[in-house]
């Protein structure tokens, strides 16, 4: 059965340690034929060279069920489904050509000079890359364990913890650093809550100088799950349209938080997902007594790692506005409009 494949590739190289001995071990254990033996076999080894341009999707293909996974908790790809695309996809460590100043356009009579506009300017940005890190620590004998359910412990852990970190990292407004991208509110002044939710949206829309075609708000499922109730009818928990604009709900966005994004603004990298494992590695951990050394190979244990090469930016801070302490209001303020059906 071709699930799980992410687990049991994770599997063999922590039996097996080296590529070729994984293949081995993934051979007897699967079968020559499995997704998992032949990702091992033809792309495993190609990652080795730390190429992450990845133009033939090495990082991806053969462990599709857990970049499902991923991307499932993840609140870009949850824009770019809501929105059927929307971001500008850009290439790693290459030059990209930025508009500073918006480019004019002016009518000119017959014979007349052409005029110029000489406000327009552009600028020359390198893109780099993030990497965003699941690590998790398993018994050997959880590891090793060839059941399907141990598997999905294992690929379900490793997912929800980089698709969350990286939509909460997203949805956020610090600032960028050699670790992580910023938030993509960051350099954007949150507006302060009216305590009326819907005075809140349309200020958010009424500043906003983003293209609505191309852009969505955000906001928490529960926030969602009210104003459906409140009588806007086209949103709930997962998501929607509110004043006619796509919405997406992630419970990586903070509570109270509502935002306005123009998708096509914000430049993305989004490239491979690696796995690895050691047995022999002195991880950091505390348990609340204070950090701690802990040695996986005396203690019997594996570092699980799945590894996310992305970034993400937005040029015009313009093109994002977000409010904060945004509370649902009370059904005595809800709209008046009853719903079909509904009877005084």
């Amino acid at each position: 059965m071709n699930r799980f494949i992410f687990a049991k590739a994770i599997r063999a190289l922590a039996v097996g340690g080296e590529v070729s001995n994984a293949r081995a071990y993934a051979t007897n254990a699967y079968g020559a034929a499995s997704p998992a033996t032949q990702w091992l076999a033809t792309k495993a080894a190609v990652l080795a060279t730390g190429d992450i341009d990845d133009p033939d999707d090495i990082g991806l293909s053969g462990i599709g069920d857990f970049v499902s996974l991923v991307q499932r908790e993840n609140l870009i790809t949850k824009i770019r489904d809501a929105l059927g695309g929307g971001f500008r996809e850009m290439v790693p460590f290459r030059a990209v050509t930025l508009e500073t100043d918006i480019a004019g356009a002016s009518w000119t009579a017959e014979a007349a000079l052409k005029v110029i506009d000489s406000n327009t300017s552009f600028s020359l940005q390198r893109f780099g890359v993030r990497k965003c890190t699941a690590v998790t620590i398993a018994t050997a004998e959880l590891v090793r364990f060839v059941n399907e359910r141990s598997d999905a412990v294992l690929e379900n852990a490793l997912a929800r913890a980089v698709g969350r970190e990286i939509s909460r990292t997203f949805a956020g407004n610090s600032a960028s650093s050699d670790a992580s991208p910023g938030g993509i509110f960051h350099g954007v002044e949150a507006v302060a809550s009216s305590g009326d939710i819907e005075a809140d949206v349309t200020g958010l829309l009424d500043g906003f100088a983003g293209d609505l075609s191309s852009s969505c708000f955000i906001m928490p499922p529960a926030l969602a799950a009210r104003l459906n109730l409140l009588g806007h009818d086209t949103i709930s928990a997962t998501g929607g349209t509110l004043a006619g604009t796509v919405a997406v709900t992630s419970d990586a966005i903070p509570a109270g938080v509502i935002g306005l994004i123009d998708a096509r603004a914000v430049l993305l990298y989004e490239g491979p997902l690696v796995p690895d494992v050691t047995g022999q590695a002195a991880i950091t951990v505390d348990d609340g007594s204070g950090p701690k050394i802990l040695a996986t190979w005396q203690n019997n244990l594996y570092a699980l790692r799945a590894e996310q090469y992305i970034n993400w930016a937005l040029p015009d801070p313009d093109h994002a506005r977000w409010a904060s302490g945004v509370a649902a209001i009370s059904r005595n303020d809800a709209p008046t409009t009853k719903r079909k059906g509904q009877t005084s």
